[in-house]
């Protein structure tokens, strides 16, 4: 190996490479990795990189060092794989966008992206079959921006942060895209934001096992589903404090539908902590989540139909789960609620044609309350919350077998011989709608039931019997 290679490059443990850029004093050179030959040298480190990525059809370029680049660097129909030595040792930092990529397979790892407080760092335009690994991206507005027939890409062991606006933006036909195993810390405005865009569905999207540590005080959503449909969001952990809202699904101008938004752990203040609402987002799934900490709202779903909210556990909140502005033909199912301010779940007005089944209210103020029509409201578990367990405020619903809510209840009475009227304590959570009697005797005389209260009734005859008279009855509220 001729002398000047052996002093003038570094020890790169990353082989083969078909291009290797290293530091020399203020310049930056770019050797062919296999002649050893120099292809360019110039303290313009931009030109630098961009002439390596130019002289190749595809391959291998290997970088170590720290370079300053003014101008952003271009990749165009490419397969090729752009490497660091490590995120510490290989460092790029830009004075406003980073990479543009077009039509091109990249891989792109093992490098620290710093920018100037603008720009974007990396830029996929029709991008397929990539991934982008191992790479610190800081300081920017946005930090990845997917667009325009993006599909099966990996984002992976990434760290985002300090970032203006948004870190990853999927928009306009992206699909197929992992995002799994990132750091998202101290960024300004949203994490993740999966978006329609032009005509194009972002669509079959995941994200994954991802950390979430926002700053404090931002009014954006973490993560953003807006007009896009069959993604999944799973496993992810959310803190910070003070966030607006964690989890977004918004079909507000084209459906945001059948979205999986599933065993991910918020606990952190905020507003709102999952919701999905605007007119167009129905039947998505919420399972398994987990909302601990304070804040107004665990769970939301808001001008919304047939999603299925199922399996989470909610608490300390103000209001558990929220059914918000004609919201219907929804699922809500085993849910642990606990500890909430104000309500376990809340069915608001105008909410119809729901089903609340299964779910575990306790230790809150208020343990479900449903203040709309044709909901079906069975076999919950409410207890030891401190104004009521269940409040209905409309007749026309079917509420049955809840444990802490009594809307049915049988018994014996005994109309005592000589007297024309007894009161019986119905034990129902509230005034009965319906009360049958039968005497199991043979009455003297006509048997009825009146003054019926929220707490007891009167069988009353118009002929005393001359000996005890057994009555059986049955109430329902």
């Amino acid at each position: 190996m001729p002398g000047w290679w052996r002093r003038g490059l570094p020890d790169f443990t990353i082989v083969p490479a078909d291009v290797i850029i290293y530091r020399k004093d203020k310049k930056a050179v770019a050797v062919d990795g296999r002649t050893k030959e120099r292809i360019i040298e110039s303290e313009n480190h931009a030109e630098v990189i961009q002439k390596a990525i130019d002289v190749i059809d595809g391959g291998r370029i290997i970088i170590e060092g720290e370079y300053k680049l003014h101008s952003p660097i271009n990749i165009d129909n490419k397969y090729i794989e752009i490497v660091g030595s490590s995120r510490e040792k290989t460092i790029l930092r830009f004075s406003d966008d980073g990479f543009h990529i077009s039509k091109s397979m990249i891989v792109l790892a093992s490098i620290k992206l710093y920018g100037s407080g603008s720009g974007t760092a990396i830029l996929a335009d029709d991008v397929k079959f990539s991934k982008f690994e191992n790479l610190d991206v800081i300081n920017f507005d946005i930090g990845l921006y997917f667009r325009n027939r993006c599909y099966s890409n990996k984002v992976v062991l990434n760290r985002f942060h300090w970032l203006s606006d948004t870190a990853i933006i999927m928009e306009n036909d992206v699909t197929s895209t992992t995002v799994i195993r990132n750091e998202f810390i101290n960024n300004m405005k949203t994490a993740i934001k999966i978006t329609r865009g032009g005509d194009g569905i972002s669509r079959g999207n995941v994200v994954i096992g991802n950390w979430f540590e926002p700053k404090s005080d931002n009014a954006s959503p973490i993560i953003l589903i807006e007009n896009a449909h069959h993604n999944i969001i799973a496993f992810n952990y959310f803190t910070g404090s003070d966030i607006d809202r964690h989890i977004y699904v918004r079909g507000s101008t084209a459906s945001a539908t059948r979205n999986i938004i599933a065993f991910n752990t918020i606990i952190a203040p905020s507003i709102r902590g999952i919701i999905i609402s605007g007119g167009l987002a129905d039947e998505n799934v919420v399972i398994g989540n987990t909302i601990i900490g304070t804040g107004s709202y665990g769970i939301v779903a808001d001008a919304s139909k047939r999603n299925i909210i199922i399996g989470n556990v909610v608490s300390e909140r103000d209001e558990g789960i929220s059914l918000w502005t004609n919201t219907t033909e929804n699922i809500i199912q085993n849910n642990m609620i606990a500890a909430c301010k104000k309500y376990g779940i809340r069915v608001r007005s105008g909410c119809d044609y729901n089903t609340v089944v299964n779910n575990k209210v306790i230790n809150s103020a208020r343990g479900i309350v449903s203040e709309s029509k044709y909901n079906m409201i069975v076999g919950n578990y409410l207890k030891d919350n401190s104004v009521y367990n269940m409040s209905i405020t409309e007749t026309e619903n079917m509420v049955r077998q809840n444990y802490g809510y009594v809307t049915e209840n049988s018994g014996v009475a005994t109309l005592p011989a000589g007297s024309t009227s007894v009161t019986v304590n119905h034990g129902l959570a509230t005034t009965p709608s319906k009360v049958l009697i039968t005497p199991l005797g043979q009455p003297p005389g006509k048997l009825w039931v009146e003054n019926i209260t929220d707490t007891s009734f009167n069988i009353v005859t118009d002929t005393a019997p001359s000996v005890d008279l057994k009555v059986a009855w049955y109430a329902e509220v």
